[in-house]
């Protein structure tokens, strides 16, 4: 049966390799295109409510619930003020290509961080924190992802900030910074690698200097159990601080056993809105499924 469902799919791939996505374009109007510019450039990063999104690049899947995470295009999510993206991608005919899992999103990595790179030139006060994933797993392929990568940044080393400490958001103004999720050995960017934790309410990843906080309940028995992690999340979020500073992530993705994607997604989202009227006075990284600008605005507003 695995066998045929890995044929099933490696047929939808090369389909979409050759055809690509189609039809999926910027909606645009959107107005949170350079809202870092009332930030304090002396806050770290990790000092700053930022709307993000989980598997940013998921636009595409072969079946409804499955793959895909957002409905707007990378363009679209900065603008609407995106500045946290949770990118994953796979090494497929020697070059990096979009991915959720096996499912190949319809873009090549470099027309990816084009659209990042445009949008940063043009709008130099943002920053946007990049955390990247190998689809791939370990392996083989690991070295060939983290050559593949080495070789885009190297072409482009003034648009990336790929040091292992915390930055201060005047230091990364108008650059991507980098999250290691895919090779704990390279010595590119934040190391999150050495330590992630699979579907876990809470871990703390501690790099020389600074931590990187999570929430990553991606799997729970029901909904209410994720929707107590975010809270509690919240509410014991470490508050950054200066002596230490600790970078939180807290993803409002995740399925349970008997839902979908789209629908967990809707419950969730509709439950921060709720949730966030009591204004907490921060958030961190909100990382969700299907973005809307409007949760967007909520999570931009914690910084006034």
């Amino acid at each position: 049966m695995n066998s045929i469902l890995s044929s099933i799919m490696s047929f939808i791939m090369l389909i979409q390799a050759l055809f690509g996505l189609g039809g999926i374009k910027d909606v645009g109007g959107f107005d949170k295109n350079d809202w870092m510019k009332d930030i304090d450039g002396t806050k770290y990063i990790s000092e700053i409510s930022i709307p993000g999104t989980h598997n940013s690049g998921a636009l595409y899947e072969p079946a409804y619930g499955v793959a895909k995470c957002q409905k707007y295009t990378i363009g679209d999510q900065l603008d609407m003020g995106v500045r946290f993206l949770d990118v994953r991608a796979s090494v497929s005919f020697g070059k990096l290509k979009i991915s959720h899992g096996i499912v190949y999103q319809g873009q090549n990595f470099e027309k990816f961080v084009n659209a990042c790179y445009d949008f940063l030139k043009e709008n130099p006060s943002e920053t946007v924190i990049f955390s990247l994933r190998n689809e791939d797993g370990e392996g083989e392929k690991n070295s060939k992802f983290t050559s593949l990568l080495k070789k885009e940044i190297n072409s482009n080393e003034n648009m990336w900030y790929t040091q292992n400490k915390l930055p201060k958001l005047d230091e990364v103004r108008g650059r991507l910074v980098l999250i290691n999720r895919f090779d704990r050995e390279c010595g590119l960017g934040l190391n999150a690698a050495h330590s992630w934790s699979n579907n876990s309410a809470l871990f703390s990843i501690y790099n020389d200097g600074y931590f990187i906080n999570v929430q990553d309940v991606y799997a729970p028995e029901t909904i209410d159990i994720k929707k107590d992690a975010v809270i509690s999340f919240i509410n014991n979020n470490y508050l950054p601080a200066v002596v230490t500073p600790a970078l939180c992530i807290n993803f409002l993705s995740a399925v349970t056993s008997t839902g979908n994607i789209p629908e967990t997604s809707a419950e969730m989202n509709e439950f921060f809105k709720e949730y966030s009227k009591t204004n907490p006075p921060f958030y961190g990284c909100m990382v969700f499924d299907y973005v809307t600008s409007d949760l967007c605005d909520i999570v931009i507003n914690a910084n006034k």
